[in-house]
């Protein structure tokens, strides 16, 4: 499999020479090219994804950074968990190129077996992960997260993880409210 990182930059104000454009990552096996997540800044800017020859866009979470760059439509299928269908409901991408995707269900695109795993982002918007197979290599690839449900699952047998990175020296809370449990990463 071939890793190609499009974009890498959060949904932040600060750019960089490393963090130009939001999430998308571009995977490659065979004849089967993937996208993951098409975040804002490529929002009227897809012909410079279109030479990559994507077969669809898998989206982990309907947030900006990692969703609004369909807001104006999508020449590919994209496939996306009910809730964040529910959320992206407003784009401009035809009924016949949305797929739904299900928990632990595995489903082929193309030579890539995949499998979305849920994992805990936000209350108001959850997001998933997609366990990528293609021959003998293993890719888990997730947007952001505090952590994975059924991680021993999502994570076996796993030859590259892809993932949320902006907590490892600072904690993902940053605040704590009143009556909202924290959540162990265990």
């Amino acid at each position: 499999m071939k890793l190609t990182f499009l974009g890498t930059k959060g949904y932040i104000e600060e750019s960089s020479k490393a963090h130009k454009m939001h999430t998308s990552t571009l995977i490659a096996y065979k004849n089967t090219r993937i996208l993951i997540d098409c975040g804002l800044d490529w929002l009227g800017k897809l012909d410079k994804i279109k030479k990559y020859k994507p077969r669809a866009v898998l989206i982990t979470h309907a947030h900006p950074d990692h969703s609004w760059g369909l807001k104006d439509g999508s020449s590919w299928p994209v496939y996306a968990s009910k809730i964040s269908w529910k959320l992206m409901n407003d784009y401009k991408i035809p009924q016949n190129k949305r797929h739904i995707v299900t928990a632990y269900k595995k489903f082929k695109i193309g030579d890539l077996e995949i499998e979305l795993f849920p994992v805990q982002h936000s209350i108001k918007c959850p997001g998933n992960g997609y366990k990528i197979k293609g021959g003998k290599k293993i890719i888990f690839c997730s947007g952001d997260l505090i952590y994975i449900k059924e991680r021993k699952k999502a994570l076996k047998n796993v030859d590259c993880y892809i993932g949320e990175a902006s907590t490892l020296s600072v904690p993902m809370i940053r605040k704590i409210h009143p009556g909202h449990p924290e959540r162990p990463q265990g």
